[in-house]
């Protein structure tokens, strides 16, 4: 799961502990009463901390208060609106491969398939920061998926079903039968 943790300082540098004595809210106790939940995060736990610190410039100690908040993605909306059809086209070009070669569909469910996988993940790309450091995991996901379907394409293209020796057709292993059936 995606979880991040998030962590603020405030400190004054130019007025020390006796010009300005800041505090972390009332008996010094964690306060979320205005708090207010997300629908994309969960908040884990919220620490604060006061400390006075003492630099070597200086007699007097100056406060530094630190929050730490720790948050967790709700991963809902993803699983069902950016996961869910990916993996659907997947098996749907995959299911593919099992249409007969007279029927003349066979290559087309999957250039259909890969053109929806495309099309999924220019609408993902919206969502996420444009950056070159990284790619984003469910960048890779659709790209893993677009490979499957494309493979799912050579596949139906380049093994035809060929005839036996004898001249008839050969007959699907039965383990394979029962996998896919």
């Amino acid at each position: 799961m995606d979880q991040q943790q998030c962590k603020m300082t405030f400190e004054s540098w130019t007025y020390n502990a006796n010009q300005l004595n800041i505090s972390n809210g009332e008996r010094g106790e964690e306060s979320l009463s205005e708090y207010i939940s997300n629908a994309e995060w969960e908040l884990i736990s919220f620490t604060k901390d006061r400390q006075a610190k003492y630099f070597a410039c200086c007699l007097e100690p100056y406060i530094v208060l630190t929050y730490t908040m720790s948050l967790r993605r709700r991963p809902m909306y993803f699983l069902m609106y950016l996961m869910m059809p990916c993996l659907i086209i997947t098996l749907v070009a995959l299911l593919g491969l099992l249409v007969p070669n007279e029927s003349g569909e066979k290559i087309s469910i999957g250039i259909t398939s890969l053109l929806a996988m495309i099309a999924l993940l220019l609408v993902i790309s919206t969502f996420l920061p444009p950056t070159s450091l990284a790619i984003p995991l469910i960048g890779r996901y659709y790209a893993i998926n677009i490979f499957i379907v494309s493979l799912s394409i050579g596949l139906a293209v380049f093994t035809p079903e060929y005839p036996s020796p004898r001249g008839d057709r050969t007959q699907t292993p039965t383990a394979c039968q029962n996998f896919v059936l």
